[in-house]
């Protein structure tokens, strides 16, 4: 075969020998799925960070920052830029350069009262770069205030922003929905989607929201990722899997959290040979459809008419009266929901911490451990799917990851533990 035996599958029904089951061919497969129309790597274009010493000395590199990231900043706070020119009774056509950012950031920061303080941290974050570029003699004195609320974060004292509450026994730490889905509601919004909605965006919704259950994939990666099919081995005959087919099937995914060593490499796999055909026709669907979508500039957009379809369809089946809430009756489930339930149940299924984190694009296995659903709300018994598996080298890249940290973490204990005399002194 050309190009090293290495060619990816862009039809479900072609399930000949396309490529080889090694981590060769593996690498290749990734390298093709980033040259792909609209793939972007997650670190392409970044800019150096603001400095962070702990980051940089317990890596050694600087952090850096995605230009995504820097244009939702920069939006959060000509947004709020043009709220407080309403507020302050300021023409909404007054030049930036005319407008006080020490001003601008008392007046943001006494809103920390209406928001919780994960989202403060976003907008805070935002102002510290946008400052970057607001040209004024107060802008150092502004950052100045800034760097004052950062101060007292890290002590201990931040009086004005509301604290998230625990949920299933895990900290919030990044979205305001539940960290689970039950099967009962799963089964009830898949009902609903399918044969009740008149969304002609209800089936789609639907399936991203199954396929996610099934591969524990973000939303936004769903833009990026390829289905391919492998040939067995020489010498290697029929590997058994569910539909008798033969090789196997693997998933590629574009990590979205590839910065700043976050993530377990660039491009993670799925392996998904346990899957039947319809489970595989089903994510090849999803697949094809965000990487549509992406290349046509449009998946972001997308993905938001999703997220509506299927908020509507919690607010039709538990929300019961105009002052009820999706949220007071704890069922205002998102997509990310599915990431979190698909976790759980690799937890109850008896997968290890570093398969799971390989699978998930984790650096680590803290994360997938203290921030996803935990093992208790993980589904059991015939209500669990057939489990992808991780490849090896990606396994042993995570394990290798957690030996550095365990290191560096022994070293800075004994650094600052008190030495102790000597005998006899």
């Amino acid at each position: 075969m050309s190009e090293e035996g290495v060619k990816l599958s862009h039809k479900f029904h072609t399930l000949g020998a396309e490529i080889e089951d090694t981590a060769s061919a593996r690498y290749h497969a990734k390298d093709a799925l980033l040259s792909l129309p609209g793939a972007i790597r997650p670190t392409e274009g970044s800019v150096p960070a603001l400095s962070s010493d702990a980051y940089e000395r317990a890596t050694g590199k600087k952090k850096s920052i995605n230009p995504d990231t820097l244009a939702d900043y920069r939006r959060r706070i000509l947004s709020k830029l043009e709220t407080y020119k309403l507020n302050r009774g300021i023409s909404i056509h007054t030049p930036q350069e005319d407008l006080d950012p020490v001003d601008f950031t008392l007046w943001l920061m006494a809103g920390k009262k209406e928001i919780v303080s994960a989202t403060w941290r976003v907008y805070r974050c935002a102002l510290q770069y946008y400052l970057q570029e607001w040209h004024h003699e107060n802008t150092e004195k502004a950052q100045q205030i800034i760097m004052g609320d950062i101060h007292n974060r890290l002590h201990g004292r931040t009086e004005g922003t509301k604290t998230r509450s625990r949920r299933d026994g895990v900290s919030k730490t990044s979205a305001k929905s539940p960290k689970r889905l039950p099967f009962r509601d799963y089964e009830a919004l898949i009902n609903y989607l399918r044969k009740r909605s008149r969304s002609y965006l209800a089936a789609y919704t639907a399936d991203f929201l199954s396929a996610s259950l099934l591969t524990a994939l973000r939303p936004d990666e769903w833009k990026m990722t390829e289905v391919c099919f492998t040939q067995p081995q020489h010498g290697q005959g029929m590997i058994e899997n569910r539909s008798g087919r033969p090789g196997k099937v693997w998933l590629l995914v574009m990590n979205a959290k590839a910065t700043n060593n976050r993530a377990n490499g660039i491009v993670r796999t799925l392996d998904l040979s346990s899957f039947s055909d319809a489970q595989i026709d089903l994510i090849h669907r999803v697949s094809s459809k965000g990487r549509e979508q992406q290349e046509r500039g449009l998946f972001t957009d997308f993905k938001k008419r999703l997220a509506n379809t299927l908020e509507y369809a919690v607010k039709v089946l538990w929300t019961k009266s105009a002052q009820d809430t999706a949220r007071k009756s704890g069922k205002n489930y998102s997509l990310y929901c599915a990431r979190h339930q698909a976790i759980a149940n690799w937890k109850v299924s008896g997968l290890t911490e570093t398969e799971i984190s390989a699978m998930a694009g984790h650096g680590n296995t803290e994360t997938a451990e203290s921030n996803y659903g935990r093992r208790a709300v993980g589904w059991s018994g015939g209500k669990r799917y057939p489990l992808p598996k991780g490849v090896p080298e990606e396994i042993a890249l995570v394990e290798k990851r957690i030996s550095y940290y365990q290191a560096m973490e022994i070293s800075r204990k004994r650094k600052h533990s008190p030495i102790a005399p000597a005998p006899g002194i």
